[in-house]
């Protein structure tokens, strides 16, 4: 798998293995992107996040943009 480009994630975790990670309900954590609490992107009708994003979550960072549009 490549690296994503500078600046950018891949956001390639499905809702239940991200969940899985965080020890919470596939509903818990889809409540959490649904609020903007966790930064994710849905596909079609599925949710996709990052390892980073679940990170920065647990860290108490809160979402910012996937990808950084800083100049």
């Amino acid at each position: 798998m490549k690296d994503s480009p500078e600046g950018q994630e891949h956001v390639g975790l499905t809702l239940k293995e991200a969940a899985a990670m965080l020890r919470v309900h596939e509903n818990t954590l889809a409540k959490l992107l649904q609020d903007g609490r966790v930064r994710g992107v849905k596909i079609g009708r599925e949710w996709r996040t990052s390892k980073q994003a679940l990170e920065d979550f647990v860290d108490g960072q809160g979402p910012r943009p996937l990808a950084d549009d800083e100049e």
